[in-house]
């Protein structure tokens, strides 16, 4: 009788271990989906934050070509600005000129 007793306290016992096993592994599954959800979370994220930093390398990849783009026109309209000074300049030296020899023409009459 002591030996049955002995095999079915060992066999409540292993009954015990084995529940409490069972509870862990369930909180463990449990723990790994809720992890297995978060990386999902975390990919849909970065997908997110991937396509969107594409997106503005592109736009700042356009706003450059635009911002050289309008370098270089100011860099023209400069050359003609300075270019129509200098001939504005230039005319009104000759002017200035004209101006000198009719007076003196006006002198001599």
């Amino acid at each position: 009788i002591a030996l049955m007793e002995v095999v079915f306290s060992s066999l409540a016992e292993l009954r015990e271990e084995r529940q409490q096993n069972e509870k862990v592994l369930a909180e463990e599954c449990a723990k790994s989906k809720q992890l297995e959800l978060k990386v999902e979370a975390v990919e849909a994220r970065y997908a997110v934050v991937t396509e969107k930093n594409v997106r503005m390398l592109e736009t700042v990849k356009i706003a450059e070509q635009k911002v050289a783009q309008t370098q270089a026109h100011v860099q023209i309209y400069e050359e003609l600005n300075s270019n129509k000074k200098k001939k504005v300049k230039e005319l009104k030296h000759n002017l200035k000129d004209i101006e000198e020899n009719r007076a003196k023409d006006l002198c001599v009459l």
